[in-house]
């Protein structure tokens, strides 16, 4: 509760003063509940994918809906563009802060398709979302954008971990709209000022598509490059074929989703 309901509660506390009947009785209970109220409340952080930090007064009890509601107030994504992790478990809708053991003062990254006006470095941990391979950068994609150079020039082979993280999409960790028989070029990042010292060498690609991606430059962009994936060719009558080849494919998705490694 905020100080304003802080407030509310000693009014009420002061009102009953003096009066000794019922009335100052059910004051006194009310009192009691507000201050029940008062103490449930705590200051979490969300932090997005330029390391800005938000802080959202919650309850316990508040569903991840509610948090999304919040952070929308304080960050104008949309809750849809939000996905909320904690303990690098994605936050899912229906659930409570408490069903994930989120306390006072916990931290929560935040992955969000939307376009931001600053960029995440000096950090060298960035990462990426992406729900829709068809809806263009800043709303399918993160997309961050700055008026300013970029100079990377100090950034060495693998320096930077670029995270990408895949929803919405038929199978676990891919976007909607992804066909794997088709290459992908998603603006990641613009830079009015220009971009100076680039190597694809610096950025080190994880989770999804980390076996077929890449990062390039063109002009005063950056863009995250995804391969069309071979497919193998198999014998329709071998029914071990098939489960091989989908067994093998959903291991290859669990090994990726665990590289994965979420950073504040």
């Amino acid at each position: 509760m905020s100080n304003r309901g802080q407030g509310s509660c000693i009014a009420m506390k002061s009102r009953c003063r003096g009066i000794t009947n019922q009335t100052c009785l059910l004051a006194f209970v009310t009192w009691l509940t507000c201050l029940s109220q008062t103490s449930q409340a705590i200051q979490i952080y969300v932090v997005d994918s330029t390391y800005t930090s938000e802080t959202l007064e919650v309850e316990p009890s508040d569903s991840i809906d509610n948090v999304k509601q919040k952070t929308q107030d304080r960050t104008h994504i949309a809750p849809a563009s939000q996905y909320l992790y904690f303990g690098g478990t994605l936050l899912e809708e229906g659930y409570t802060l408490s069903d994930y053991s989120i306390g006072r003062g916990s931290t929560l990254p935040l992955v969000a398709t939307a376009a931001f006006s600053s960029t995440p470095l000096p950090n060298v941990v960035w990462n990426f979302g992406v729900n829709d391979v068809t809806a263009g950068a800043g709303v399918g994609w993160t997309l961050w954008q700055t008026n300013d150079p970029v100079d990377l020039s100090s950034y060495g082979p693998g320096a930077i971990t670029f995270n990408v993280f895949g929803y919405n999409g038929l199978l676990a960790g891919t976007p909607s709209g992804y066909d794997s028989a088709s290459p992908y070029s998603l603006t990641l990042l613009t830079a009015a000022g220009g971009i100076n010292g680039f190597s694809a060498s610096q950025f080190d690609v994880m989770g999804t598509f980390a076996d077929r991606a890449s990062i390039v430059q063109s002009g005063n962009s950056l863009l995250l490059q995804i391969g069309a994936s071979a497919v193998p060719e198999i014998d329709p009558n071998s029914l071990g074929s098939v489960l091989a080849l989908v067994l093998g494919s959903l291991g290859l998705l669990e090994r990726r989703r665990l590289k994965v490694k979420l950073a504040v």
